[in-house]
């Protein structure tokens, strides 16, 4: 208990289930406790999350979906949702706003740093194939090629990308394209995130 108490002042473990939440997040983290290691892990399996937390391996996670454990202080606090991203060429882009049946079967660019988002495209898309990039200059130079629509999200396109002129956006309107962020602590330690969760509440 005293290793772990030690380690929790130097080291803040912060394990999330998506991208979006370790950008919004770990700036915070850092601004407050401007005196220990953040520590910002990207993890797909969410039990694994949950599980890291019970064991103070992490000190802090967003996962998509609520958890119902008394020992534990949940707030959602964001949601995040997925366009595909289509060359105007490309067939799909007469569409104003698609379903995941619409385009499965279609060859799709995919980053391989998305976390939840990876199981979501493939447990909706079971019959696409993926070309999986783990660089996204390279993914880029692909998707330049007018081939191959690609994902992105309304997030993103707010405070990251500008889509190009030749380049259309389109809104998946699945329930399972729109991913609900709950940031989670141990009730033992929310005096010690509550600035995080007041900024969150705020956001």
């Amino acid at each position: 208990q005293l290793k772990h108490f030690d380690k929790s002042r130097r080291i803040i473990s912060f394990g999330s289930c998506a991208p979006i939440p370790i950008s919004d997040i770990v700036p915070l983290l850092t601004e407050v406790y401007a005196h220990a290691t953040i520590s910002p892990i990207l993890e797909s399996d969410e039990k694994k999350l949950y599980h890291d937390l019970l064991q103070d391996r992490h000190q802090l996670i967003v996962l998509s979906h609520s958890l119902d454990d008394e020992q534990l202080y949940v707030k959602e606090y964001y949601k995040e949702q997925l366009y595909l991203l289509v060359p105007k060429a490309h067939p799909l882009s007469r569409y104003e706003s698609l379903y995941f049946s619409d385009f499965d079967g279609q060859t799709i660019l995919l980053y391989s740093e998305i976390g939840s988002w990876n199981k979501v495209a493939r447990t909706n898309l079971p019959n696409a194939h993926f070309m999986v990039m783990d660089s996204l200059d390279a993914m880029g130079n692909v998707f330049e090629t007018g081939s191959f629509p690609a994902f992105t999200t309304d997030v993103i396109m707010r405070t990251q990308n500008k889509i190009s002129a030749d380049v259309r956006a389109i809104p998946i309107l699945d329930d399972a394209a729109t991913m609900h962020y709950y940031c989670i602590c141990k009730k033992e330690n929310l005096k010690k995130f509550e600035k995080i969760f007041q900024v969150l509440h705020n956001a």
